[in-house]
């Protein structure tokens, strides 16, 4: 059954690839979608969302975006000699600042930036569950990625980055 399901979607991307496809960023265009990724904390995969929005006409050789990004993903270790498993929940909020490069071909949209963001964090112990100030922190990460325009509306993309993520994939749905 999954690999029915698996087929059914590669098929509809494919049947709706169009050539004339246009990810050039841009002033007011608005950017949402999920994305799953490898966490650069815990080594395990993250899920989320993220939102960009063009704020500039071009500048240079591209346009700059801002938005939001929201990460969540949680891992456990044992710790030996008795102290027990530990379980960590993080769930990541942050702020982009990207700069969109224009390339000749208008389905592929490179950029590079910026993440401020803050981690909100949580430990399960075998004493109980502890939240502390200390855990959560501020953070700032780079990010670097390409946007693929499947059709006028669907975009996959693709990201690099120090910050909640070390690698993300996801779709992005112009709105």
């Amino acid at each position: 059954m999954k690999r029915v399901v698996l087929t059914a979607v590669v098929a509809a991307c494919l049947l709706g690839i169009s050539t004339s496809a246009d990810a050039q960023f841009a002033k007011g265009q608005n950017y949402l979608g999920p994305h799953i990724g490898l966490s650069g904390v815990g080594s395990t995969f993250s899920f989320g969302g993220d939102y960009e929005r063009g704020i500039t006409d071009k500048i240079g050789p591209g346009s700059i975006g801002i938005g939001a990004m929201v990460d969540y993903w949680s891992y456990g270790f044992n710790y030996p000699f008795a102290l027990g498993d530990f379980s960590y929940t993080y769930v990541s909020i942050g702020f982009t600042g990207s700069y969109h490069f224009i390339l000749d071909d208008h389905r592929w949209d490179p950029f590079a930036g910026l993440v401020l963001g803050y981690y909100i964090v949580s430990v399960s112990t075998p004493a109980g569950t502890y939240t502390g100030f200390e855990r959560n922190r501020v953070y700032l990460g780079l990010q670097a990625g390409v946007r693929y325009a499947f059709t006028d509306r669907l975009y996959g993309q693709a990201r690099l980055g120090f910050g909640p993520y070390i690698i993300a994939v996801g779709v992005d749905f112009k709105i």
